[in-house]
């Protein structure tokens, strides 16, 4: 992977944007935060000396539609903007896509408020998609076997010597752990734990990072798993966990979620659980989890979806809850496990 062509992007963008997918996480988050505490003082290279030191310096921008709450515990969080915090579209010289590569991946309400840039930066890990590149010239930085993209980041930092100050390394350690379920999913390996063990002496916190991943449940949070476990359907002889949320279910209880479609997969037995969330009355969110040697992803293909090989997902729109839980029964029907 030639890290080095990123600094030809860099070099001369004086206006950048920084996105990621829909419904942002936490390591998409962190990542955003972690590249832009590292270059937003990095020297443009095109000034000339007639040019003031206001015009030397670097715009970025950090987009989302909305900041999850545990996102708060991110340092340096208040350098994200949120689309409703707009007035005017924005005309980025380089768009900087984390944690998705695809512009379908991204929510339609931030892919409206900016102008098709000439240049861009991919930095992802998950699995590739045919898709429309989101600039004219990209670089895309793709690599499914890292556990995170704050772990490609990581990567980054170090093979062009990014100094990691203390609050990049809490930003990079935020992802790593996030998107491997506490050093719990398949994704984990020796290089993991020395990456965790080097920003650990770079100043990040385990157990502070831990504490506000896992230890901040809010009471709508317990509700909506209460809805879900009351209605959680068993197929194939227990190996598959379908549930649902409704959309008054959010309304009553808010949109805070945690990963409640691994909590079902974590069940002793299952194989396969898949989480159906209304978002809206025509648009239906499809979260999938399963474990080896089961992948859930060419599943999440058939609706063109993506993501990990055992954590995926899609979305549905023009269907109601009802079509799309049957449509998934049917699917599900149709799959093998083994004794």
């Amino acid at each position: 992977m030639d890290f080095s062509k990123v600094y030809q992007f860099l070099n001369s963008a004086k206006n950048i944007l920084c996105i990621t997918h829909t419904a942002p996480d936490l390591d998409g988050i962190s990542s955003m935060l972690a590249f832009y505490q590292a270059f937003k003082d990095f020297p443009l290279q095109s000034v000339t000396p007639s040019e003031s030191k206001d015009e030397e310096k670097r715009n970025f921008i950090l987009l989302l539609e909305d900041i999850p709450r545990k996102a708060y515990y991110l340092p340096g969080i208040e350098a994200i903007t949120k689309v409703e915090d707009l007035s005017t579209n924005i005309h980025p010289e380089l768009l900087i896509v984390f944690d998705a590569h695809c512009p379908k991946r991204i929510n339609e309400k931030v892919l409206s408020f900016f102008n098709r840039p000439r240049f861009a930066i991919i930095f992802d890990h998950h699995h590739r998609e045919a898709c429309e590149p989101f600039a004219e010239e990209q670089i895309e930085l793709i690599d499914p076997s890292s556990p995170s993209t704050t772990a490609l980041l990581f990567d980054f930092f170090t093979f062009t010597n990014m100094p990691i100050t203390q609050e990049v390394a809490t930003l990079l350690l935020f992802g790593l752990y996030y998107d491997t379920g506490g050093f719990r999913y398949e994704n984990v390996s020796a290089r993991t734990f020395e990456m965790a063990s080097q920003l650990v002496k770079l100043g990040a916190s385990p157990s502070a990072v831990a504490n506000a991943i896992y230890s901040n449940r809010t009471l709508g949070e317990v509700n909506l798993l209460k809805s879900a476990l009351n209605r959680m359907k068993l197929l194939k002889d227990g190996k598959v966990i379908i549930t649902y949320l409704t959309k008054e279910d959010f309304e009553r209880y808010g949109k805070e979620l945690d990963d409640l479609a691994s909590f079902f997969r974590d069940v002793e037995g299952v194989m396969l659980s898949i989480l159906v969330k209304e978002l809206d009355y025509d648009h239906i969110s499809v979260s999938l989890r399963s474990k080896p040697p089961y992948p859930c992803l060419p599943l999440a293909k058939e609706f063109r979806g993506g993501g990990h090989a055992y954590a995926c997902g899609f979305r549905v729109r023009s269907q109601s809850l009802e079509e799309v839980i049957k449509l998934l029964e049917e699917k599900i029907s149709q799959l093998e496990f083994g004794r």
